[in-house]
């Protein structure tokens, strides 16, 4: 039986905030004991979970980023609370980014200048609106760490891919 990310971080989900058990796991995740063992190496092996202790796990920031992109990679707003993008004269460019996808698709093909891009990351008002407006938390962070256009769409293109 092939375990899939999804139904691992599924089940890891509850417990994004504290320590686990295997009993834990059997309980929430109404599974057997047997196939809670082995999702628990899965998850190690996978670098999902770690060991803190005898039998008590945390979800790794790995897995809370993958929680992450399960809710937020699809995700659209609504038009009023689409991303604008300036040039460096203030004024709007004609392209409103409501997703990630479309964030990803503008840079990626060149629809928004470079230099737009990361004068948007630099002074921090893409990743504010990555973290308010989509929940984006863990993707903000990685963007603000960016030093290239480049260096941007590998992560967008590594975050799209989790969901």
């Amino acid at each position: 039986m092939v375990i899939t990310i999804r139904r691992l971080i599924q089940i890891i989900a509850s417990f994004k905030d504290r320590e686990f058990s295997l009993e834990d796991l059997i309980s929430r995740g109404n599974i057997s004991p047997n196939t809670a063992k082995r999702y628990v190496r899965e998850m190690l092996r996978q670098g999902l979970i770690r060991e803190v202790g005898y039998n008590k796990y945390v979800v790794s920031d790995k897995a809370t980023i993958y929680m992450e992109a399960f809710d937020t990679a699809k995700k659209f707003v609504e038009e009023r609370l689409a991303y604008i993008f300036t040039d460096e004269k203030d004024s709007p460019l004609p392209l409103k980014i409501d997703s990630i996808e479309k964030l990803y698709i503008a840079i990626k093909h060149g629809f928004i200048p470079e230099k737009d891009v990361m004068r948007h990351i630099e002074k921090g008002y893409l990743p504010k609106w990555l973290s308010e407006t989509l929940g984006a938390k863990m993707l903000a962070q990685k963007l603000q760490q960016c030093k290239s256009v480049g260096e941007v769409i590998k992560i967008l293109e590594e975050y799209m891919k989790l969901a």
